[in-house]
């Protein structure tokens, strides 16, 4: 029995090091093909997202898959013309939600508010047609409200003498009709200008003043 257990062959220290260099070297092998396996996976989604990110300078769409057993897929699509409703909606105070260009429930409730008060056809839906509504129906209210700021205009006998005066002057302010025109205004500037007041091309106290230093004998009326 001895003999047979002398015969068996025993593993040298060399021998056993080699053996464990050779099981790490598998189990690191083994661990790298899981690592790059699932670096590959992250690298593809990357992938599949950046073609979609560079055609539209990353304002296209984005899909998110969801870490579930049946993952989800959120799509979330931009629109130029979701944007520029949302931009005319936001500057006409109807909508106070993010420009974005992603038609969501809040836009489309800005949309028919809009259309509502206009009294279109309420499909809540963005159009450019929409967008040019609002943006003029918006000019003409910014319009509206810069005219109605605006002090009365002058006597039409006021603004005479004033033209009246121009012309003997040589300032060429046009026909002597008491309209305000703008070959008059320009007279007004180049008077203004001349005199060294502030040009505004208005029919003001202080240009009648101007007026009276050049022409003493302009009558109470004319002022």
């Amino acid at each position: 029995m001895d003999e047979l257990e002398d015969r068996q062959p025993r593993l040298g220290a060399p021998a056993a090091a080699a053996m464990l260099a050779a099981v790490l070297l598998s189990a690191a092998i083994s661990y790298n093909a899981v690592w790059r396996q699932a670096l590959h996976g992250t690298s593809s989604l990357a992938a599949d997202l950046a073609p979609i990110q560079s055609a539209t300078q990353g304002l296209t769409r984005m899909v998110v898959d969801l870490d579930q057993p049946q993952p989800t897929t959120v799509t979330l699509r931009y629109d130029p013309v979701v944007e520029s409703v949302q931009r005319e909606l936001a500057a006409s105070g109807l909508y106070d939600g993010p420009v974005d260009g992603v038609s969501g429930k809040h836009t489309e409730l800005a949309i028919l508010a809009y259309q509502h008060q206009s009294q279109l056809d309420e499909t809540g839906t963005a159009t450019q047609e929409l967008v040019d509504h609002i943006a003029l129906t918006r000019q003409f209210t910014q319009a509206a409200d810069t005219t109605a700021s605006l002090p009365p205009a002058p006597p039409a006998n006021r603004i005479k003498s004033v033209q009246t005066r121009l012309a003997a002057l040589g300032y060429d302010p046009g026909a002597i009709d008491g309209e305000l025109g703008g070959r008059t205004q320009i007279a007004i500037r180049r008077f203004e200008e001349d005199r060294g007041i502030p040009a505004t091309g208005a029919v003001s106290d202080e240009l009648i003043a101007e007026l009276n230093k050049s022409n003493p004998r302009l009558s109470p009326a004319q002022r």
